[in-house]
């Protein structure tokens, strides 16, 4: 999910509709406050919040939104998007964890062939922004992350922008798979952090792969949700907002790499604003904006400089997802 094109101003419009106009549109100032610097009625939870950022439930073009819209939109789901990869109706919370694993998640229980390549393994380990591989290098080997995290980037689109983050790979994620067909490197890979890399044999991961139903079954069904999330975050002016993009961001991040805390999920993961910008394909200041919104809305918490969402089930609401009632088997 690459940034948004150039060109575009810093302020993500929700949409311009006549009614929108009706609204004072028109102006820069007025659309700005009413997207993001009006707080009109009471949002999830019963604390105040923009009035814009919940138009999506209903929407592009919706201009209001409050409690109502959000405990209809929990009860009925109108307006909802669609669940990801499924057409029957959204499962309950406890079956999204694994619905959002996008990556391959090497799990030693399950994937013993592989875990034995881990253990014998060559160890790289890298600084923050020291490169791996270059775009266009010929791939020799698949790598796993042990700690930290590498960022997958390809070209910046905007002017001043060298690179932009189209993925990121997380600990015990695999990547640099385009090893398989003796290809070239479709992205850099970067250490997003001070991170340690092992490196893997492409024949003995094949052969694992192969040999292991399991594992395979777990690669081939990463690589089909990572195209559909791709797919499903195209923008347009059908697509998702910039917010609900990035609220699925945090929920694929949650699923990824999150450790309950209480009621919440803690982020054991740093990435920069800049990051889940561009992961969002969004402008880093709205990012910036919408972070600081639902930071102050309780929704989101730092701890230690990590992110916390502290309520879940309204990131799914932001995000344009409809929740089963309570007690509902869905």
């Amino acid at each position: 999910m690459g940034a948004l094109g150039s060109g575009r101003r810093w302020i993500l419009r929700y949409g311009d509709t006549a009614a929108d106009r009706g609204h004072g549109a028109g102006d820069s100032s007025s659309r700005r406050s009413r997207e993001f610097g009006h707080r009109d009625g009471a949002g999830v939870g019963g604390r105040l919040v923009r009035r814009a950022r919940y138009g999506h439930l209903g929407g592009r073009d919706r201009a209001a939104a409050g409690d109502a819209t959000l405990h209809a939109a929990r009860a009925a789901g109108r307006g909802a998007r669609a669940t990801p990869g499924v057409e029957e109706p959204a499962p309950g919370i406890r079956c999204w964890r694994r619905r959002l694993t996008m990556p391959f998640h090497l799990v030693p229980a399950r994937d013993r062939k592989l875990f034995r390549l881990v253990k014998r393994g060559e160890v790289v380990r890298l600084v923050k922004g020291r490169s791996l591989y270059a775009a266009g290098s010929i791939a020799k080997n698949v790598y796993l992350v042990q700690t930290g995290v590498i960022r997958l980037v390809l070209p910046g689109m905007e002017k001043g922008r060298s690179e932009r983050t189209v993925s990121v790979a997380l600990p015990w994620e695999l990547f640099g798979d385009e090893a398989f067909t003796a290809g070239h490197r479709r992205y850099a890979a970067i250490a997003g952090s001070t991170c340690t890399v092992v490196t893997l044999s492409t024949a003995s991961v094949l052969s694992g792969l192969k040999t292991a139903k399991k594992s395979l079954d777990a690669y081939l069904e990463g690589v089909e949700r990572e195209l559909h999330r791709l797919r499903h975050a195209q923008g347009g002016s059908r697509g998702p907002t910039a917010a609900q993009r990035l609220a699925e961001v945090l929920l694929d991040l949650s699923a990824r790499c999150g450790e309950p805390a209480g009621r919440g999920v803690h982020l054991s993961v740093k990435l920069t604003h800049q990051v889940l910008a561009d992961l969002a394909g969004a402008h880093r200041a709205t990012v910036t904006t919408l972070l600081n919104d639902w930071l102050y809305d309780g929704v989101l918490a730092m701890a230690d400089g990590f992110l916390q969402i502290r309520r879940p089930q309204d990131v799914w609401v932001l995000a344009g997802y409809h929740l089963p009632e309570p007690g509902s088997d869905g």
